[in-house]
């Protein structure tokens, strides 16, 4: 395999440096990104019950992007990305989602993570597209076709759909006031189809998104998305990063969805003050097996104050994203009261969700993504606490002490709009009575607040282009957090981080 990898590469390289100089020329952009060490307690992979604090774990981790531009002109150029991702050591879980060969036992994911010989067989292909324009449209217009960066919500993305996909998109400029997105992605992950049809590949999105500017200092989206999804469903439809969101059990007795998305994205500035609103409402149809159906009803909404003073970055945010109730029936299983789905789900995010920025433990991490796993759930990594919705008030500072030096810190508390219990999506009726058959989603602490976290930390430029960025956090876990009559405990983080960007 290693000898198949690199007679590949040696293809590749070959290939591109007998381009003819005429033809196109090749610019290279990319980052090297280094996380070692990091420290952490009760938000490991190993044991996700925020009950017990006795787990923690050190680890390294190794990731690369590299993004080969063949330019041919400013109306065209193909793009081809390449992501590697590593973690050092046997990690206890498959972190970085590489398609590494699996055991069973202790050690079954010992081939997930770099040995002393660094020989980890884990090229990712993270785009490959082409970019161009029609000259012969009398309006302006950019075309993208292939594996490219999706984004409906371009000026706030992580919100609905960011994610490298298939498809396509097209961008129309009218005036410098109006412009609009159109797009198609296929979400369809692999070969899996509906029971009793043939076809293949019936799990899509489509939409426009209207982009205006009717002020200098004001930008306003408008997204529409529609989105159609067919059973069965895979792991990446059904996990945290797919449309079912990572909610229990969400997919079951699901055999479509037609879901419809409408919003405002916007940003207004006004000197030193930025003030950015957003609010997306979900509505549509989930169809059971058996004819049933239910409704979608949802959304979310976030406000994002910022302002700069000398050398001051002051930023505020409320978010909330709609949820259920954890006995509401929103899977046709008889357990529970009918109801609609409440729940905001966005239809794809790579990464964490745009409310969790700011945030090592609760939030998106953006010291170390990959690193984090706290719980059974995070909120905000997911944009929402399981189905039950989520909550949250957060501050960020960042201080420039000098060129090179920037200190951060951010504080926020975070709670759900419905009490955390054991959903009915995973009840069962055992001798009559009614059992949670899951205990990580066993909530019995009876409280919405999920917990409060603090973190602080710098930026250091050591040279253009090569920046340290060291992090710790705290999370005083709330009682939202407690299963099987147990109190969860306060989870901690400290991040190392070296990236170079070129």
């Amino acid at each position: 395999m290693k000898k198949a990898v690199g007679v590949i590469t040696l293809l590749f390289l070959t290939s591109v440096f007998a381009i003819p100089a005429s033809a196109a020329e090749m610019r290279v952009l990319g980052f090297i990104d280094n996380i070692f060490p990091r420290f952490a307690g009760n938000n490991s992979s190993g044991d996700r019950d925020m009950t017990r604090n006795g787990d923690q774990e050190t680890f390294g981790r190794n990731r690369a992007r590299f993004f080969f531009n063949f330019i041919a002109s400013d109306d065209l150029r193909g793009i081809f990305g390449l992501e590697i991702d590593n973690t050092f050591g046997a990690p206890s879980r498959n972190r970085i989602g590489a398609r590494c060969v699996t055991g069973t036992g202790p050690f079954a994911n010992e081939q997930c993570g770099f040995r002393n010989g660094i020989d980890v067989n884990n090229f990712e292909l993270k785009h490959l597209y082409v970019d161009f324009r029609v000259p012969q449209l009398p309006i302006g217009n950019r075309w993208r076709l292939g594996g490219f960066p999706a984004d409906v919500t371009p000026l706030h993305p992580h919100l609905l759909y960011t994610m490298d996909a298939g498809g396509g998109s097209v961008t129309f400029t009218f005036t410098d006031q109006v412009s609009v997105l159109l797009h198609y992605v296929q979400l369809e992950e692999d070969l899996d189809r509906f029971a009793g049809s043939a076809k293949i590949g019936e799990d899509y999105l489509t939409g426009a998104t209207l982009m205006l500017k009717p002020l200098p200092a004001l930008d306003l989206h408008i997204p529409f998305v529609y989105g159609h999804g067919q059973a069965p469903f895979g792991p990446s439809l059904v996990g945290g990063g797919g449309p079912f969101n990572g909610v229990t059990g969400d997919s079951i007795n699901v055999t479509t969805e037609d879901r419809y998305y409408i919003g405002v994205d916007s940003r207004f500035r006004w000197g030193n003050t930025s003030i950015e609103p957003t609010f997306i409402y979900l509505f549509g149809t989930r169809n059971f097996v058996g004819g049933a159906d239910t409704d979608y009803n949802a959304f979310e909404a976030q406000l994002v104050l910022s302002h700069t003073m000398g050398p001051w970055l002051l930023r505020l945010k409320g978010a909330y994203a709609s949820g259920n109730s954890a006995g509401d029936d929103i899977n046709n299983r008889g357990i529970g009261s009918r109801a609609d789905v409440k729940g905001f789900r966005p239809l794809g995010i790579d990464g964490f969700h745009r409310f969790g920025e700011w945030f090592e433990i609760f939030g998106r991490s953006d010291v170390d993504a990959t690193g984090q796993a706290i719980g059974p759930v995070s909120g905000g990594e997911q944009g929402t606490f399981d189905r039950f919705g989520w909550m949250l008030v957060g501050a960020n500072v960042e201080y420039k002490m000098t060129d090179a030096l920037v200190l951060v810190g951010s504080a926020g508390g975070f709670w759900t709009p419905n009490v955390p219990r054991c959903p009915a999506s995973v009840r069962a009726v055992v001798a009559g009575q009614t059992v949670c058959t899951s205990s990580a989603v066993n909530f019995t602490g009876n409280s919405t607040y999920v917990g409060t976290e603090v973190d602080i930390g710098l930026r250091y430029t050591i040279m253009p282009g090569l920046t340290w960025t060291p992090l710790f956090g705290w999370a005083f876990l709330g009682d939202a957090y407690n299963t099987n009559n147990r109190s969860a405990q306060d989870a901690w983080a400290l991040v190392n981080r070296v990236i170079y960007t070129f």
